[in-house]
């Protein structure tokens, strides 16, 4: 029987997990626009390094991820939520600077803090065209996008007549259950947003991730509190960031989320429902600040 030698090609599609929380600005021709509202096709303000010039670039594709990496950053009046896996580009120097090199992002911007998330975050990505970023914030900090890495791999083997159709044959199956796969019919096409995983209905009601999620918070909890006027909380084991339900629910709060001090918690941010934070959210005085002598831990 002749022997066929056969050559398999392995494509891995592999993408670099990064992209900023809702609510974050993008630079663009006009001005600035929250990176929730762009679409393929907008064009965003880049730089393009080999010609030393910022120019204007067409965005390929915006893609919604979850990751359970994220990190808020603190600068001068502003904040930022991104994946550990970002990096900005500091001129100075001509290099991409991750966000967790903390000495190196120091000369970026002035007083910088950065502090990570245990719950997951979702996560917006742009792909831009020819120079692969971006500007963000109204200082615009140049930022690297996704970039989907091809690794081409192939190896050979003989195969008789028979054997190679069988291999066909199971690869023809292999690919049909894949499609058939739940997982599979869970990924979604919202408009012109590829979702990167399988995500939640965007049409699910909020009461339900919030169930969700803060099921999540209570059982990952390693202290429990109680006020008179802001109800229970519950610490991150983690981050021991400290949460409790937005009673008020202004602006689409679910939680209101407190770092702790010398003298209290002091609030950090209001998250959603999905517990993202909501950086362009205005905090009125009430709830700023809860004294210890408030607060009574619980058993």
């Amino acid at each position: 029987m002749k022997n066929f030698f056969f050559f398999i090609l392995l494509f891995l599609n592999i993408s670099v997990h990064c992209g900023f929380v809702a609510g974050t600005l993008v630079k663009i021709p006009t001005g600035y626009s929250k990176i929730e509202d762009l679409k393929k096709g907008d064009l965003v303000v880049g730089f393009n390094l080999e010609e030393n010039k910022p120019g204007n670039y067409a965005i390929k594709n915006v893609c919604k991820i979850m990751v359970d990496d994220a990190y808020l950053i603190h600068f001068s009046d502003q904040e930022i939520v991104t994946s550990q896996n970002q990096t900005f580009y500091y001129f100075d120097i001509n290099e991409w600077i991750n966000i967790k090199n903390i000495e190196n992002m120091n000369l970026i911007v002035d007083n910088f803090k950065i502090q990570k998330f245990a719950s997951k975050i979702e996560l917006y990505q742009l792909n831009v065209a020819t120079v692969h970023n971006f500007y963000i914030t109204n200082q615009d900090l140049l930022v690297h996008n996704v970039v989907p890495l091809v690794v081409i791999s192939f190896f050979a083997s003989p195969l008789s007549a028979q054997s190679l159709m069988v291999l066909g044959g199971m690869m023809g199956a292999f690919g049909f259950l894949q499609f058939k796969d739940k997982s599979f019919k869970k990924m979604r096409f919202w408009g012109n947003k590829k979702s990167c995983s399988a995500q939640p209905d965007p049409e699910d009601p909020d009461d339900d991730k919030e169930e969700s999620f803060f099921k999540r918070i209570q059982l990952n909890a390693d202290k429990k509190a109680r006020t008179k006027r802001f109800g229970k909380l519950y610490r991150d084991k983690n981050t021991k960031l400290w949460w409790s339900k937005d009673l008020a629910a202004h602006g689409g709060s679910k939680y209101k989320v407190y770092k702790e001090t010398a003298k209290g918690l002091e609030w950090l941010f209001d998250a959603d429902a999905a517990g993202n934070p909501i950086i362009t959210k205005h905090k009125g005085p009430i709830g700023l600040f809860i004294y210890y002598n408030e607060i009574i831990l619980l058993p």
